[in-house]
């Protein structure tokens, strides 16, 4: 394995054979899950919006990349970045947030500060996202995070760190 680099919480290594960015844990690892809609969904994305999601999460990107590996690598991060600074949503996420299970909609919640509720994961979200306009314009989080809220709520309604 290549030299580790990094701060006691995360390990980053170069990456070798399937290993993709930070290093996660397998108990992190098998709580993220991708449905097939998600997997196709996911698998659109163009490389370079991959790529830069992937840096601004502060994920070491290999010369060869596992897409879905790489995905699940971000889904953690933004569970790190989320308790930092909460998740950008906006009214245009309201149908996405609706159709989550009430236990996955809380979890996020939880994760963001709030009570889980929807109008609160909104009003948060609303604010979020308008610190994102400003300090990160063209932040590839919050233009992909529907993408990913399903397999983020699921992994956080498992106990996912």
């Amino acid at each position: 394995m290549g030299e580790a680099h990094g701060n006691p919480r995360w390990t980053f290594r170069f990456p070798t054979e399937d290993k993709v960015g930070m290093s996660m844990s397998d108990n992190q690892r098998a709580s993220v899950e991708f449905t097939a809609a998600e997997t196709q969904a996911l698998g659109n994305l163009p490389r370079t919006d991959l790529v830069d999601l992937a840096i601004e999460l502060d994920i070491l990107v290999p010369a060869e990349i596992n897409r879905m590996g790489l995905f699940a690598e971000i889904v953690v991060a933004l569970v790190q970045r989320a308790r930092a600074e909460g998740l950008p949503f906006s009214e245009y996420d309201r149908e996405d947030l609706e159709a989550l299970p009430e236990n996955q909609r809380q979890a996020l919640g939880r994760l963001c500060g709030g009570d889980g509720s929807l109008e609160d994961l909104l009003r948060r979200g609303k604010k979020t996202y308008k610190r994102y306009q400003s300090e990160r314009p063209r932040s590839q989080v919050a233009m992909v995070l529907p993408s990913l809220l399903g397999p983020l709520s699921r992994h956080l309604s498992r106990g996912g760190r």
